[in-house]
């Protein structure tokens, strides 16, 4: 087993300093749900074959059985040849994107991304996104609720799913955010109105009175300098019984007047001073003065996908799985314009930010994965989420001290564990947003055991075998690199065989690393089955259980929070966030078990 996970060392070539970080992180470029073959998407041959209409007929039975992204570029693919790759000839393509690339500030290659009339990539990830969050919504059982009470679970829903934390460039598209379950109050608004969205509901962003052209993110004016991060709007809008309801992802709570009735546009501008206490403890909100509340604007906003003309015919298709693919532009648009308060709505268009949610999602992705490679930033931001998602601070120190190839192919064996966990189809972190709380419980389970048997002792060593075996690794790579340069095939010989030597020296070193990293994640198998248990109670109360069995509920979820924060006390330096979010959640239980 030693030298089993020694040779997975091997797999890295001799590697040069520069530039080595993005070449380890490319065998990490796997989407939730994708195996590690580069997506590619066949153009329409606009054939229609026999098997035609079974293909069509069986779509939403084969989605059903597997939503993963993988899977969805393999129906991609199939669909790109059957009917329903055909144009249809009554939308005129041209003229409508045009329009639309005009309304929401499209790049040359978005407006080229929507015309096309094959499916793509890009539209296989936004059709698995959908996917995950209609599952969401189907999980917390609320189809039987009023639209008010439903939008209020949703908005519940992500406050407990996605804890508060600071953003240092573009916001991460909702799938990722969801997945990583932190995000600042532009990212937690990006997955409200993802949940929204797939409810069919109409929503829209509410900020200041020129919020249409406020900015996600101010890119940096030199290349070596850094960004500014901006808070573009202040709330969220929902369309309910006729009003815009606002809900601030900021501060995760429903606004409310003095007199605990939510909040709508109409009364911001009318009536201001009946939110004055959420106005003034709202940081996103810059100006304060009721002028400045009172002429707040609005603007509409959705992915670039959703602008394509092809998905208007795939979304009947899939009517059964209740998907919202295609946006409603110009209904959505009108349907805004009549709530009250509501003097002009446009869409979210800021010249140059890469970073909305029409944008982010093609900005995000790696271009073999359905990315439009408009900038680096979006390349950049992939590296950080998954970069964001170790606990490198939970490492010996020896391991962050590390530099040159050692430190790459010490990484690259940490990141392999983390990429199957937080990347993989069916890992515990999708299974947690679709509601499968049985699969999550009993994967975490079992990861808890694995950790069990690999111990946790005898590692007080690892700090000091990485220090001494990481020079040992940098000078044998050296070696191959210098010979290598020298061409002198005598000496590149021994100078591979030597570092191979030296790397299955280093067997002992990854055993205890590999044990390392498997105490980790346990540790984040905790933390995802206290908010299992805790989703498995509010699902009981939404569903109407009552008396011991709801009692239960709740005081199985206070323990496994209490249980984190007891058992997992160098957490709290690491996760400040996660600390105050389990807190958080123990009063929540305490509140509902009071009589």
């Amino acid at each position: 087993m030693r030298f089993g996970i020694g040779r997975r060392f091997m797999r890295l070539p001799t590697l040069a300093a520069n530039g080595a970080l993005l070449g380890m992180l490319g065998m990490l470029t796997l989407l939730p749900g994708c195996s590690d073959k580069a997506a590619t998407v066949t153009k329409a041959t606009f054939e229609t074959t026999s098997p035609d209409d079974e293909l069509l007929v069986n779509l939403p039975a084969r989605i059903r059985r597997d939503p993963s992204a993988d899977a969805c570029r393999n129906l991609i693919n199939q669909i790109n040849n059957s009917s329903l790759a055909k144009p249809d000839p009554a939308i005129p393509v041209d003229e409508r994107t045009a329009m639309l690339a005009k309304q929401f500030a499209l790049t040359e290659n978005e407006l080229r991304e929507i015309r096309r009339p094959e499916f793509t990539a890009l539209d296989a990830q936004e059709l698995s996104d959908a996917i995950l969050f209609r599952e969401a919504i189907n999980a917390l059982e609320i189809r039987k609720l009023p639209l008010a009470q439903q939008v209020d679970e949703l908005f519940g829903w992500m406050t407990r799913m996605i804890r508060p934390a600071e953003r240092t460039g573009i916001p991460t598209p909702p799938q990722f955010v969801a997945i990583r379950g932190s995000g600042d109050g532009v990212e937690r608004a990006y997955v409200f109105l993802a949940l929204l969205r797939q409810l069919g509901v109409t929503a829209a962003i509410v900020g200041p009175e020129s919020v249409a052209t406020q900015a996600t993110y101010l890119p940096p004016p030199n290349p070596n300098g850094r960004g500014t991060v901006r808070t573009p709007f202040w709330a969220v809008g929902v369309a309910i019984d006729g009003q815009l309801r606002l809900y601030d992802p900021f501060n995760g709570e429903i606004v409310r007047t003095a007199t605990g009735e939510p909040a709508t546009l109409q009364i911001l501008r009318d009536k201001p001073e009946s939110v004055k206490a959420w106005i003034d403890s709202a940081p996103q909100i810059e100006s304060k003065s009721m002028d400045a509340i009172r002429a707040a604007g609005i603007a509409f906003t959705t992915s670039v996908s959703s602008l394509a003309p092809r998905m208007q015919r795939l979304e009947p298709v899939l009517k059964s799985l209740q998907l919202q693919l295609a946006a409603r532009v110009d209904e959505q648009l009108a349907e805004l314009q009549k709530l009250p308060g509501v003097k002009a709505v446009q869409p979210w268009a800021p010249p140059g930010d890469s970073g909305t949610l029409t944008h982010v999602l093609a900005e995000f992705l790696p271009v073999e994965q359905g990315g439009l490679g408009e900038s680096k930033l979006g390349q950049q931001s992939f590296i950080e989420f998954i970069r964001q998602m170790v606990p490198w601070g939970s490492f010996p120190p020896s391991l962050n001290s590390m530099s040159g190839p050692s430190s790459l192919r010490v990484r690259a064996l940490v990141m392999e564990r983390y990429q199957k966990f937080i990347l993989e189809p069916n890992n515990p972190h999708l299974l947690l947003i679709r509601g499968q709380y049985d699969d999550l419980i009993q994967q975490m389970t079992s990861l808890r055991e694995e950790s069990g048997r690999l111990g946790g002792k005898n590692l007080n060593d690892l700090d000091a075998k990485l220090a001494e075996w990481g020079p040992k690794l940098d000078a044998a790579d050296a070696n191959v690199a210098r010979a290598n340069r020298a061409k002198d095939i005598a000496a590149s010989q021994r100078a591979q065989a030597d570092l191979e030597q030296v790397i299955r020296d280093g067997g002992e070193v990854a055993f205890m690393l590999e044990r390392w990293t498997a105490r980790l994640l346990a540790e984040e198998g905790t933390y995802l089955l206290c908010l299992c248990i805790q989703e498995k109670a509010e699902q009981s109360r939404i569903l109407g259980v009552a008396g011991a069995n709801l009692k239960d509920s709740w005081s199985s979820s206070k323990d496994w929070w209490e249980r984190y924060l007891r058992d997992y006390p160098r957490q709290a330096a690491l996760y400040p966030a996660r600390i105050a979010h389990a807190k958080a959640m123990i009063a929540r239980c305490q509140k509902m078990l009071q009589p």
